[in-house]
């Protein structure tokens, strides 16, 4: 469970809102989550933004001027180029990535490139000489109160798809070889069992994996079960495993 007095964690929370809320959506990025199975008022609710190919020195600016250079240091994204600062990353959907607590940390982009592939990277500095995302573990906002059965997959964009048009919480990690990561937030929702779905690697092997770390943490009865072949609703663009 996050440490709600962690000032790293606020700090994070405050400057990534920020910057989603300075982003408008463009008519394609908001058609391509139309796609996905989102409303518009499920789209407008969930802080996405369009991260801009261009003009990224204006927005990085105006989060350094509100938040200082100090702090805006610390945020996995930002960095600064000569004079001014900048954002990491390509054009895309921004996407928030929350944990248990409803605090972003970190920003995930949903990335097009000329041949039509889809990427999701998390925005971050490390290569700037700045700091990583770290392995965060996407929570989408649900008025679900039970998590006794939900759904894990790799990509956040995804987990929000299937969360809201099934009912059922679905988790995203970014990337299958950070299961791991999962392991802490199925034992805080005292999750009694959980379909893995991730686009990579073999399901059933890190079902497998994830049900035997869960149960040596105490949840004896705790199934995990691989996602190939279960549909829960309709197929996605850009999953595979997990069809909602």
């Amino acid at each position: 469970m996050a440490d709600l007095d962690d000032p790293l964690l606020l700090l994070l929370d405050s400057v990534y809102r920020n910057w989603l809320g300075r982003l408008s959506l463009s008519r394609d990025d908001r058609a391509a989550l139309r796609e996905e199975g989102l409303s518009d008022p499920e789209i407008d609710g969930r802080c996405y933004g369009s991260m801009p190919g261009r003009n990224r020195i204006c927005v990085a600016k105006g989060i350094v001027w509100k938040f200082g250079e100090d702090v805006c240091s610390q945020v996995p994204g930002l960095y600064p180029r000569d004079r001014d600062w900048s954002i990491t990353g390509f054009k895309g959907i921004g996407i928030p990535v929350l944990d248990t607590n409803r605090f972003v940390r970190a920003i995930v982009v949903r990335s097009v490139d000329e041949d039509g592939r889809i990427y999701h990277k998390l925005l971050t500095s490390a290569h700037k000489g700045g700091p990583g995302p770290g392995m965060p573990v996407h929570v989408p906002v649900t008025d679900t109160k039970s998590f006794e059965r939900v759904a894990l997959t790799d990509r956040a964009l995804a987990a929000d798809a299937v969360t809201v048009r099934t009912g059922m919480l679905c988790l995203a990690v970014h990337d299958a070889e950070n299961w791991e990561a999962a392991v802490p937030v199925l034992l805080e929702l005292d999750a009694c069992e959980v379909l893995v779905g991730f686009r990579k690697g073999s399901n059933s092997s890190i079902a497998a994996r994830i049900q035997d770390a869960v149960r040596k943490a105490g949840n004896d009865n705790f199934i995990a079960v691989p996602a190939e072949g279960k549909y829960v609703g309709w197929l996605p663009s850009d999953a595979r495993g997990l069809r909602y």
